[in-house]
């Protein structure tokens, strides 16, 4: 618990800090594009066993690189997700926290745009349940489970993304971290 809470307090100092880059980059006359995010979130490979189809909400900021590359843009985001489901006779609960280094490629002619993302995913699992156990003639036995695990993972995310209008967008990524595994469809609202 000690380490998930830590998780989040590093993801909120981190937005802390992105908010006070901003206004800095905004009197330096930097253009920083801010963005919120919400969506869901399908598990895949064993995350799919324990949990079912969930959420995410997150903040992310984007700077144009015309020096580098005229169509490239470089930033970061912070997300949180959540997912609950069950497997056997235990029920799970998942939480997420993501912080990514991103980059945004601009596809020519179109109002479609490539997103790689790397970073480090905090995350933590709960599980609860019981059983009872009976057979025939014998007294019946009930087992009962519970616990919980963290860990912290890096890895990458991979996705597309609609421009639907200046401020609204649909992006599809891939996330692939050595715990979670899974797909998110987010509606992003640029300021």
């Amino acid at each position: 618990m000690k380490k998930f809470v830590s998780a989040v307090a590093v993801s909120t100092m981190a937005l802390t800090l992105g908010l006070s880059q901003n206004a800095a980059a905004q009197q330096q006359g930097i253009d920083l594009n801010w963005g919120v995010y919400a969506g869901l979130v399908q598990p895949l490979d064993d995350l799919a066993d324990k949990t079912d189809l969930g959420f995410d909400l997150g903040v992310r900021a984007i700077t144009p690189t015309p020096n580098i590359l005229p169509r490239l843009s470089l930033g970061g985001s912070v997300d949180f997700a959540y997912l609950t489901g069950d497997d056997n006779f235990l029920d799970y609960d998942v939480y997420l926290v993501t912080v990514k280094a991103l980059g945004h490629y601009q596809i020519p002619n179109l109002p479609l745009y490539a997103q790689l993302g790397v970073g480090t995913q905090f995350w933590k699992e709960e599980w609860d349940g019981t059983v009872t156990i009976g057979i025939p003639g014998f007294p019946s036995t009930t087992i009962r489970d519970s616990g919980d695990d963290d860990g912290t993972e890096v890895g990458i995310s991979v996705g597309i993304a609609l421009q639907a209008t200046p401020n609204l967008e649909f992006l599809l990524t891939h996330e692939s971290f050595s715990y979670a595994d899974d797909l998110r469809l987010n509606v992003v609202y640029n300021f």
